[in-house]
Formats: C-alpha cells, sequence, structure tokens
C-alpha cells in the first residue's frame, strides 16, 4: 500500500484549495456544497486561516497516531467509492441518514484504511 500523509490545511495552501474547488464544481458540487460555482479565493483564504485556532479551541481535531481512516460518501458518490477502492480501502457498509447534503439526509458508504498490527 501507498504512504498516505495527511496534515493541516495552512494558510499558504487557500490558493491551491481554491483552484482544486473551481476546476471541480460541476462535478463535486452534489457532494460537497460548500464547492459551489461563485466559491471565492477569500472564502478558501478564511477556510484555511482558521483551522489552527478551531484546533486550538478543541473544535476540530489533529491526531498524531492514525489507527484508522474513515472514507464517507454518499451512496450516489459512484466516483468517491471507486477512489477509496482504488486506495485500498474495505467497505464496510451503508450507514442511514450519515450525511447532510444541500440540507437534506442521505446514506452514506463507509470505507476504511486501517494501519497493519
Amino acid at each position: 500500500m501507498a504512504v498516505c500523509s495527511i496534515r493541516s490545511y495552512e494558510p499558504e495552501d487557500a490558493r491551491a484549495l481554491w483552484e482544486a474547488a473551481r476546476e471541480s464544481v460541476a462535478d463535486v458540487f452534489p457532494w460537497l456544497p460548500w464547492c459551489h460555482a461563485e466559491y471565492s479565493l477569500a472564502e478558501a483564504v478564511e477556510w484555511t486561516r482558521t483551522r489552527a485556532s478551531l484546533s486550538a479551541e478543541g473544535r476540530e481535531y489533529n491526531f498524531a497516531i492514525l489507527l484508522r481512516l474513515e472514507i464517507v460518501c454518499a451512496v450516489g458518490n459512484q466516483r468517491s467509492q471507486r477512489v477509496a477502492a482504488r486506495a485500498g480501502a474495505l467497505r464496510e457498509g451503508i450507514l442511514r441518514h450519515r450525511l447532510l447534503l444541500h440540507d437534506q439526509p442521505v446514506d452514506a458508504v463507509v470505507y476504511s484504511l486501517v494501519r497493519a498490527a
């Protein structure tokens, strides 16, 4: 399995986040409502700027030891499910009303990557 590195977003990531979001709007808006046609660089700057303070306040969590990574995607989001499967994640099941998309509850598929013992 390939190595996967996870780190918090930093303010310097704002432009790359904005560019990726703008390029993907048509494909991901149904699954990520924040990624809308008018998504602005200012929104990306604000979002990346607030990550550190949310972590310090205990409202966002960053862990140094990762034993399990869950990938949760809407049942209808076939592209994300294919990405999870290609990454080697195991499909564990469907959770009812697990996500809110466009203010509507939707069922979600859960995949996991577990660190080898």
